[in-house]
């Protein structure tokens, strides 16, 4: 058994055998009832027979030819991965992994970046993990673009540029897979990102509005009430309140905004 940690997206596994990130995906992504060992892991413990990675686990998977005991054979992949202190809980690091597998594959088949994109935006949708959300965003972008000749999702990506633009962005990904619009969105001020959060839920929405609208109401009540009779407290507090509610509502103009765009 080997005694330190394999990093996934650098040990030689991946380099020798990168369809290793592609198993450790499914492996965390169908839940354990529907997980079935499949000749193409027997493939893979095949492969992996012949590099300097071999154990008597991977010799005795490479050789099994009865898919019927899945227990067993579930058993045995986790083995393997124990004795490659590959960390199945390191969700994060195996979704890039299996990100940077997908690009590198498809540039190696020579795939259309469309279909890359796709496979890339499918990701999004089956884990909902941030890194992945670009890709959702510049799928959506590229796709108005083929049907409309220009979209609003994505600044700088046009009708012309879009093979070369989503090349390069794969390229990039690939040094440092992270998602440009989440750094973006976590930068921003707390009240954003909830504003944004609510505000992107139509009911939600409607419901915020009306709240901001009863709160206006009754803040200005309590200012009739309390400061009736001194004209520099009510002046005073009216500024205030007008400077706050003129930032709230730019607020919501900026996030309405972009909510027509998504």
């Amino acid at each position: 058994m080997m005694e330190n940690k394999i990093n996934l997206c650098t040990n030689e596994i991946l380099t020798k055998i990168p369809s290793t990130a592609k198993l450790v995906f499914y492996k965390i992504a169908i839940e354990d009832a529907n997980f079935e060992i499949t000749p193409e892991w027997i493939e893979w413990a095949a492969e992996l027979a012949q590099t300097q990675y071999k154990t008597p686990h991977i010799i005795e998977l490479s050789h099994k030819t009865d898919m019927d005991d899945q227990i067993y054979l579930r058993g045995l992949t986790n083995v393997i991965f124990d004795e490659f202190n590959i960390d199945l809980n390191d969700i994060p690091t195996i979704c890039k992994c299996y990100g940077i597998y997908l690009i590198r594959q498809g540039f190696a088949e020579n795939k259309d970046v469309y279909e890359i994109l796709t496979q890339l935006a499918n990701l999004f949708i089956v884990t909902n993990y941030y890194v992945f959300y670009d890709f959702y965003t510049l799928h959506l972008a590229y796709t108005e673009l083929k049907k409309e000749g220009e979209q609003n999702y994505w600044d700088g990506l046009d009708f012309k540029n879009k093979e070369e633009y989503i090349r390069k962005y794969l390229e990039q990904w690939i040094k440092n897979p992270s998602s440009q619009l989440y750094n973006k969105w976590n930068k921003k001020s707390k009240f954003r990102k909830t504003a944004e959060i609510y505000l992107f839920n139509q009911y939600t929405y409607w419901l915020y509005i009306i709240l901001i609208f009863a709160l206006v109401l009754i803040f200005y009540w309590g200012i009739y009430k309390l400061s009736s009779n001194n004209i520099m407290t009510t002046i005073t507090i009216l500024a205030f309140t007008t400077s706050a509610i003129i930032k709230i509502i730019f607020e919501i103009v900026k996030v309405i905004n972009k909510r027509k765009n998504q």
